[in-house]
């Protein structure tokens, strides 16, 4: 082993999605390791899913296979692009932890209530399966519980005489709808669902929301949405991205009478939308829509001012009277545990949303990176692997001013491209941040493009997938990846290829023009 490669003693925190990706990457550098999760099994919220009620448990993922499998363990070749059931991911999981030998690392039913990081050695404080509070010192902490530790449930005025029941949506498939007035706070991925699913069995289901959705339907040319989450897609732009939306949108409207009903109200949304299409969070699920059209569901623009009794009062002057108010309001941080729990409040204060600057040698978040386009699962994993090779000494850490200097600059573009979702600072550009990764792990895919034209079209027009980034560099898998990746058709038309490459070179040359006059004023 070489010399210089150091070895921490680690302690990661959560065994979801990011803490066991976080796990297999540390480990894969010799690192020591002990995970904490407070449940009883891995998993974390896919396992509070299948756990849940049945419809939890049935409920489809939103992103597919391909955007949900870590780059070191795929599916099965055999295996199309699918949309997994929890319960089929849980199985995913278990096999991932089989396979790489996780399970002897973590320690079930174990719950991390403090950790200091004043000393020179972060000291973890927790209380074991047996009800004993222990102290442990690491070398460094990764928390990879999640931003959906806590439900957020917004505060209404007036709620104190509702006279209903007010929910989370995590908690909707404990109650029964039928003959039921439901309104639904919201309309986010989980929510499409959620207010799908009662809108099959209520009297009648509103949904009020703050602004209209960016909604991409699940399939698209017979394949999955993220079929067509492509590199050329994201060299177009964001303003070339609406342009193509919008326009696309526009022309179905006016010259095809073959659009269903549903189709028509897709394009409608999308069309008068407020905005641009990718400047807040994309809902990759259609299934509402039907319900719309089918009169089962009414979608409102507006927001609820005050409750009086049965009755709610809402912001555009109109009222109603509901039994349920359910709120698809997503969750919220929750670092109380951490003694420098102001530092972690905005992720978008962390480098990567991963490092604080004056906490970097200590202590890391994996798991607060969520794109609009691909899975969080490929998000942790590229955390990781960087993360591991930080703590290894294979690459540098990054100085304060560095880090400051790239969290402004990433902060700024981040507000600016999700001008309408605001209060989700998680949210990145999938595009750009693999691409900003791979850079510092230094596992962009290069020669290979250039020597193997069936894989450089892939690449530009085929799904922009995580095996990219193991072609080369550190934990490549070159031959493995380029099967994968081959084995995955090019789901895009000819037609949208020519017009997104058109769009791409626009981009392009605007950004060297802008670049240009910057450098000559």
């Amino acid at each position: 082993m070489n010399k210089d490669v150091s070895i921490k003693d680690v302690c990661i925190i959560g065994a979801g999605i990011s803490g066991l990706c976080t796990i297999k990457e540390l480990l894969e550098q010799n690192h020591r390791v002990t995970c904490y999760d407070s449940s009883h099994t891995i998993g974390g919220a896919f396992n509070a899913a299948c756990e849940g009620g049945k419809a939890y448990r049935t409920m489809r993922l939103t992103i597919s296979n391909y955007f949900m499998a870590y780059s070191s363990f795929p599916p099965c070749l055999a295996e199309e692009r699918y949309y997994w059931t929890a319960q089929e991911y849980i199985k995913y999981l278990n096999e991932y932890v089989s396979y790489f030998k996780l399970g002897e690392h973590i320690l079930f039913n174990h719950q991390v209530i403090h950790i200091n990081t004043k000393a020179k050695r972060p000291t973890i404080t927790v209380k074991t399966d047996k009800g004993l509070v222990e102290n442990k010192v690491f070398d460094y902490v990764v928390i990879c519980s999640g931003a959906n530790a806590s439900e957020y449930v917004p505060q209404f005025s007036g709620q104190e005489t509702y006279t209903g029941k007010i929910i989370h949506s995590s908690m909707f498939d404990k109650h029964n709808y039928q003959g039921k007035r439901v309104l639904c706070i919201g309309l986010g991925e989980t929510g499409s669902d959620v207010c799908h699913l009662i809108a099959q069995q209520a009297d009648s289901c509103t949904v009020a929301v703050r602004n209209f959705p960016s909604v991409v339907r699940r399939y698209a040319h017979n394949h999955t949405n993220d079929a067509l989450t492509t590199k050329i897609l994201g060299a177009a732009g964001k303003a070339g991205v609406d342009w193509f939306m919008k326009c696309q949108a526009a022309i179905k409207l006016k010259f095809s009478k073959r659009y269903s009903k549903k189709e028509r109200y897709y394009f409608e949304l999308i069309k008068h939308q407020n905005g641009g299409f990718s400047d807040r969070f994309l809902t990759k699920n259609d299934a509402f829509i039907e319900d719309i059209v089918n009169g089962q569901l009414t979608l409102k623009k507006t927001e609820i001012k005050h409750i009086e009794g049965n009755k709610v009062m809402f912001s555009d002057g109109t009222h109603d009277i509901f039994d349920f108010i359910v709120c698809n309001t997503g969750y919220k941080n929750n670092f109380s545990f951490v003694d420098c729990s102001q530092l972690l409040g905005n992720v978008r204060d962390l480098f990567k949303h991963m490092l604080h600057p004056q906490l970097q040698t200590k202590l890391a978040l994996i798991g607060w990176a969520r794109p609009t386009q691909g899975g969080v699962p490929v998000m942790s994993e590229i955390q990781a692997r960087y993360l591991a090779q930080l703590l290894s000494g294979k690459k540098p850490w990054l100085t304060q001013q560095q880090l400051n200097s790239r969290i402004e600059q990433d902060r700024h573009y981040e507000e600016s491209f999700f001008k309408n979702s605001t209060w989700l600072k998680s949210l990145v550009d999938y595009h750009q941040y693999m691409r900003e990764m791979a850079s510092l792990i230094d596992c962009q895919p290069g020669i290979q493009l250039l020597q193997n034209p069936g894989l450089l079209i892939k690449y530009w027009y085929g799904s922009h997938l995580s095996y990219f980034y193991r072609l080369q560099g550190p934990g490549s898998q070159p031959d493995k990846m380029k099967t994968v990746i081959k084995a995955l058709p090019v789901a895009q038309t000819k037609r949208r290829s020519v017009i997104l490459t058109l769009l791409s070179l626009v981009n392009f040359i605007c950004g060297v023009s802008i670049v240009k006059k910057a450098n000559t004023t």
